[in-house]
């Protein structure tokens, strides 16, 4: 009778290890897979921030500085936050670059008498993990277009 007694002992104490297990397991496994749609949605936030850039070239380049209506910096602004709906609008900057003296436009150097319209936006990205904290990761995206004559 006591050798029975042992024995149910020790298998009790064995399901508490293997609960303990589960616990360590269970936690690193969701924060791994946390972690991994955390990253998934920061490369789609800059997906999102490079195909907005590209439109917001698009619209400058298609509104020169020729054409009758040309794009200022609000405009391309606007355009940047339409095309990027699943960013967060106060986060996004459309910058000016300094060599351009805050215009949107720069000779071509390879083509003589051509204009490239040159837009730059930024993005700050946050992000909360639970071991980490809170995690800022900067964006940037830059496009260049031939503006249309």
């Amino acid at each position: 009778m006591k050798q029975f007694f042992c024995v149910k002992r020790h298998r009790d104490s064995q399901r508490g290890h293997a609960m303990v297990e589960f616990a360590f397991t269970a936690t690193c496994a969701f924060l791994l897979i946390f972690g991994i749609s955390r990253v998934g949605y920061a490369v789609y936030s800059y997906n999102t921030l490079a195909a907005a850039t590209q439109e917001a070239a698009h619209y400058a380049a298609t509104n020169g500085p020729n054409s009758p209506s040309p794009a200022s910096l609000t405009q391309v602004q606007q355009v940047v936050q339409n095309f990027a709906p699943g960013l967060n609008a106060g986060n996004l900057q459309v910058n000016q670059t300094p060599q351009l003296n805050g215009q949107l436009y720069v000779n071509d150097p390879n083509l003589n008498g051509y204009q490239d319209a040159i837009v730059t936006v930024t993005y700050s990205y946050t992000f909360w993990m639970p071991v980490l904290g809170k995690v800022t990761l900067p964006m940037t995206a830059t496009a260049q277009m031939l503006v249309s004559q």
